[in-house]
Parts: structure tokens; sequence; C-alpha cells
């Protein structure tokens, strides 16, 4: 069983998939993930936090950027 994942050798398709298995796994406080029949064990949640931005930012998934909005304001005479 690999202690961290090599992601290099996946598919942009196979990176949102193991992201997602990832993701599941932090959010139900498990140190492993499963994925395509292979299992990563991690050493900390610290190293999933972290495999997990790395792959959003390989990815060009972050974080919900604000738009900016301009309204107009009337103005009563």
């Amino acid at each position: 069983m690999p202690i961290e994942p090599n992601t290099d050798i996946f598919t942009a398709a196979e990176k949102r998939g193991y992201l997602a298995a990832l993701e599941r796994a932090i959010a139900t406080g498990v140190d492993y993930v499963s994925y395509n029949g292979d299992q990563t064990k991690f050493r900390s949640l610290d190293n999933m936090l972290r495999t997990r931005d790395l792959l959003r930012k390989e990815l060009k998934i972050g974080k919900a950027k604000r738009s900016r909005v301009t309204r107009a304001r009337m103005v009563r005479p």
C-alpha cells in the first residue's frame, strides 16, 4: 500500500475522480483513499489537505472567486 499517491501518472479525469475520493475521505475522517482498485494511506490529515490542494491547483479548481458587481445608484433631485 503506497504511503502517498503518485498523481503524475493520472489523466485529468482520473485526477478529478481521485480528488472526489480524497474529499470524501477527508469529510468522513479516514486516513486512506480507495480509488480505481488502489488504496493510499496518508500519514496525517495535513498530508491529505496538501494533496487535495495540489490536485485542485493542477486541475485549476480553486475557491470560487467573488465577482465585482457595480450597482447603479439612483439619486432623486
